[in-house]
């Protein structure tokens, strides 16, 4: 526990005080079972003779209850520190990047590459390419994205109706063992206004086609020389750990509950002489 606090003052975790105790007490917790681990493997292996691999399994094997208790509680003090450094040690920030344009996020150098337009009868969806670099070598190229789904609302107009209906964003992850990285896009759409005025009222009386190809065209113009766009840019770390901790806990749990071979021949035994006493009052008198 002091050295888990002692190597944390040295850290981001220096401003977080219960950061610090959760690292504490995951530090006494993984070191307590470790030990035990360690003197179960070793008292079976003076016994047995056998490797030290080997004597563990069989130790664990004989008491599935204690050590898979043990193996929840290991998965509890990953999970925590997981919780406690991925909410203690985010970075969120909002950008407003232009084309070729770079800002840095913690250790991060973000650059936003370009747009590209992916407009269908069923959407417009506008994709952004960051390049994200750390210690000078590409992290990730994500592609965060925006969808634009069309309005039934006529008032819209056949341009409009595209831009002021229901827009999702999917997100760009780069995921890892130390931290995920994530990226939202908003792309400012307020320079289309003119165009999108201009189009309703000349493409009010066109067929369809006319008016997709007008879609499309728009898009790609938009796309060809966007205006500066809008990025949340959240790096958290350990997050992956909070999993991996449920998954250690889960096992324990499973394990714990497993009948060992010895308790699955006792169930057996005592089955056994209950059917054979049920057949002996069963038999009739000779």
């Amino acid at each position: 526990a002091c050295a888990a606090v002692a190597l944390g003052l040295f850290s981001d975790a220096a401003d977080s005080p219960w950061a610090l105790f959760l690292f504490a007490f995951a530090a006494v917790t993984l070191v307590a079972l470790g030990q035990e681990f360690w003197r179960a493997g070793s008292a079976r292996r003076a016994l047995t003779g056998e490797r030290y691999p080997a004597a563990l399994l069989g130790a664990i094997g004989r008491n599935r209850r204690r050590y898979g208790g043990y193996v929840v509680h290991v998965g509890i003090a990953i999970l925590l520190v997981g919780i406690a450094a991925s909410s203690s040690f985010q970075t969120n920030r909002d950008l407003r990047l232009e084309v070729g344009e770079s800002a840095t996020v913690g250790d991060y150098e973000v650059t936003y590459k370009g747009l590209g337009a992916d407009p269908t009868n069923e959407r417009i969806a506008f994709a952004a390419t960051l390049d994200v670099r750390k210690d000078g070598e590409q992290f990730a190229l994500l592609a965060p994205a925006r969808n634009y789904y069309p309005t039934q609302d006529p008032m819209a107009g056949p341009l409009g109706r595209y831009f002021e209906g229901e827009a999702t964003s999917e997100i760009g992850l780069r995921s890892g063992a130390g931290e995920d990285f994530w990226a939202a896009f908003q792309p400012d759409l307020s320079t289309l206004d003119g165009d999108i005025a201009r189009g309703n009222r000349q493409l009010a009386n066109l067929p369809a086609d006319a008016q997709g190809i007008a879609i499309l065209a728009l898009a790609e113009q938009y796309a060809a020389d966007p205006p500066p766009a809008t990025f949340r840019v959240i790096v958290n770390p350990l997050v992956v750990w909070i999993w991996i901790g449920a998954l250690v806990a889960l096992g324990g749990a499973m394990l714990a509950l497993w009948p060992s071979a010895e308790a699955r021949r006792r169930v057996q035994a005592a089955y056994a002489a209950r059917s054979g006493r049920e057949l002996g009052t069963a038999r009739p008198p000779s």
